[in-house]
């Protein structure tokens, strides 16, 4: 451990990749031996968990990959049952939850950056928030949903703070954020005694997470409506020239559209749109299944439930005629490029 520890410090090796492995190394060490690699009188053991939190706490673009794989390394740790690694967790990573509690992103306070000692930027825009990455990939490991469920408060990130991560302009931490709305939405409310249906009763923790995304769901419906329209322009475009100057125009409409409704989540990437569609699909059912409590929520409660549901299903159907749209969009292509080929344009 003392060994890890060195390697860690700033001049303990010159090698990006070597001090990659050490954070890999401590990691799978701790999920293997779990609380016996960490006794208290072992040599090294208290200083290299304050060296984790140390790296998982600076709010740096130059220490963004440190920060990400120290956070994976102690929730391991905590996981592991291993008490000080969970404080250590909470507290590096408090300054990044804060921000999402406070409905914010933790963006690095260097910006962006081009290189890493994962050898690049992973996300699709250039922007990498290396904050965002951490703490909700803690949360999501460390089992907040779950806690949520039950009652529980959560050991980093409410329901609400990680719907508003689904916001990220850093593709993987969004996916992170919404992987955590999809394990709220499909965690049963196990709480005793919460579910009256009153009006002061706190709401299940799906609840919650929905109606915290519900205006960037709204905002997401409008620029997909958009995009809708002018795949349809696209898909009925004469000739090329025609389909050149649409599909100019549906992109510079999109951009317009996403400046106007700009609460609506970037999903830039096919596994981001994935799993935010698997995400609000699950919401949609978990609410439309409320409003059809007829048992434990009052009238009041379920009327609000359905209400709620509203922005999830629009979104789903405005995603499916995006995507027939695209589809004839995509026919009209073949057959103009099929009917050129022949000679016949």
């Amino acid at each position: 451990l003392e060994t890890l520890c060195q390697m860690l410090n700033d001049a303990g090796s010159w090698d990006r990749f070597v001090v990659r492995y050490v954070y890999y190394f401590v990691q799978r060490s701790v999920e293997r031996y779990g609380c016996a690699m960490f006794v208290g009188d072992a040599p090294g053991a208290v200083a290299l968990i304050d060296r984790l939190s140390e790296d998982a706490s600076i709010a740096h673009a130059k220490h963004g990959a440190r920060q990400i794989l120290a956070a994976r390394a102690l929730v391991a740790a905590a996981r592991a049952g291993i008490g000080e690694a969970k404080t250590a967790t909470t507290s590096a990573l408090g300054a990044f939850a804060n921000a999402l509690r406070a409905g914010t992103q933790p963006r690095d306070a260097g910006g962006s950056k081009l290189k890493s000692i994962f050898g690049s930027s992973a996300s699709t825009d250039g922007s990498v928030d290396a904050g965002a990455r951490a703490v909700l990939g803690a949360s999501l490991r460390l089992g907040d949903a779950q806690n949520a469920s039950k009652g529980d408060q959560a050991t980093l990130l409410s329901p609400a703070a990680v719907a508003f991560g689904a916001r990220s302009t850093d593709a993987i931490a969004a996916r992170l954020a919404w992987s955590g709305v999809l394990a709220l939405a499909a965690t049963a409310d196990t709480r005793s005694g919460t579910r009256s249906g009153t009006t002061d009763t706190p709401h299940a923790a799906h609840q919650t997470a929905a109606r915290a995304l519900s205006p960037f769901i709204k905002d997401l419906v409008c620029v997909l409506e958009s995009r809708r329209v002018w795949n349809e322009s696209v898909a009925s475009a004469p000739d090329e020239k025609a389909r050149a100057a649409a599909v100019k125009a549906a992109r510079a409409s999109e951009s317009r559209a996403r400046v106007k409704y700009a609460m609506a989540p970037k999903l830039n990437d096919t596994a981001t749109a994935a799993l935010a569609m698997r995400a609000c699909g699950a919401l949609a059912g978990r609410l439309a299944a409320d409003a059809d409590d007829v048992e434990t929520l009052s009238e009041q409660e379920r009327a609000r439930c359905s209400n709620d549901a509203k922005p999830f299903l629009d979104l789903l159907k405005a995603a499916l005629r995006v995507a027939a749209g695209a589809a004839r969009a995509a026919a009209a292509a073949r057959a103009m490029a099929v009917a050129k080929a022949r000679g016949g344009v």
